[in-house]
């Protein structure tokens, strides 16, 4: 008997710290990877779903995760992810994902990048992207 793929995410040293995301793949069509919106939201991060809170449970502050920021999917065994349009980007292994790429065991996947700030840059967007080991 096979085990249920799973897609593993773990925060990075130093990374957008959250609780290590172990997230079912069998029987999903597509998974969505993206942030937490408000306090009024009904979506909730947790261990077993793609959603990601701002660092403090209290801020409604805005990381560089966009709400629907990629999808993953599985696909002939394999886990791919896919950028859904994000302002700051999909990132594997340093570079910027562009279509569907497959993931494997040990990519460093990252979630929106980190902001140079200046004089024009919202006081109420955080500089971490979410930084996360994968599969």
């Amino acid at each position: 008997m096979s085990s249920s793929p799973v897609l593993n995410l773990t925060s990075v040293s130093g990374g957008f710290p959250f609780q290590t995301k172990q997230i079912s793949m069998a029987g999903k069509v597509k998974v969505l990877l993206g942030a937490v919106e408000g306090s009024a939201t009904t979506r909730k991060a947790g261990s077993t779903n793609g959603y990601f809170a701002p660092k403090s449970q209290t801020s409604d502050s805005p990381l560089t995760l966009s709400v629907n920021h990629a999808e993953v999917w599985l696909e002939n065994g394999r886990i791919y992810i896919r950028d859904l349009d994000s302002p700051f980007g999909t990132f594997v292994n340093d570079v910027r994902i562009e279509s569907n790429f497959a993931l494997k065991t040990g990519d460093i996947l990252v979630l929106g990048k980190f902001l140079i700030r200046n004089m024009n840059t919202p006081a109420d967007i955080t500089d971490d992207p979410v930084e996360v080991y994968c599969c």
